[in-house]
């Protein structure tokens, strides 16, 4: 590294955020840093000039991301978009694309259940307003399922179901071959 003294700064000091964040964001700032410039020095042909620019936009990159995880609902139409693109390259056929959307349908489909909604929205309160506006949010949401299990049942309470009619059921023998 005694070749590339502007480099052997960079991995000394670890990339500075733009915000004031934790210690623990900076050093995971600074680990992937000095990862991939390590990685980068490995490769034959990769020198002066051309490798401190690499690493520049690399540490800039690194700056600029934030490490906080946010939660996108899932979108149907930009996994459509994903698997035509790849379709458009080539790195997918058609049949891989269906595949594709059939299996992502199956694994987020659990995702559509009533109390998973819920739960998915309770956590978001909890993120955005406060866990006690979303407990009592919540228990708005539990009432009104109450309130509406009872309505429903209080409409079947008056109704009787009456039987079926048993179907009587003629078997038709055929006593000659078909002609």
């Amino acid at each position: 590294m005694a070749g590339f003294p502007a480099a052997q700064v960079a991995v000394d000091q670890p990339a500075v955020p733009s915000v004031e964040e934790d210690g623990a964001a900076a050093r995971i700032r600074a680990n992937v840093l000095a990862t991939f410039e390590s990685a980068l020095r490995e490769q034959p042909g990769l020198e002066g000039e051309e490798l401190e620019s690499l690493i520049d936009t690399y540490r800039k990159a690194i700056e600029e991301t934030p490490l906080e995880a946010t939660f996108r609902p899932y979108d149907p139409d930009d996994l459509a978009q994903t698997l035509n693109g790849l379709v458009a390259v080539g790195a997918i056929d058609e049949d891989d694309r269906n595949g594709l959307a059939r299996q992502f349908e199956a694994m987020l489909e659990p995702l559509q259940d009533r109390e998973v909604q819920v739960a998915i929205e309770f956590a978001e309160r909890c993120e955005r307003d406060s866990e006690e506006q979303a407990l009592a949010w919540l228990e708005a949401q539990r009432a009104a399922a109450l309130e509406s299990k009872r309505a429903t049942q209080a409409g079947l309470v008056g109704q009787t179901l009456e039987p079926k009619q048993a179907s009587v059921r003629r078997s038709h023998r055929s006593r000659a071959p078909p002609a």
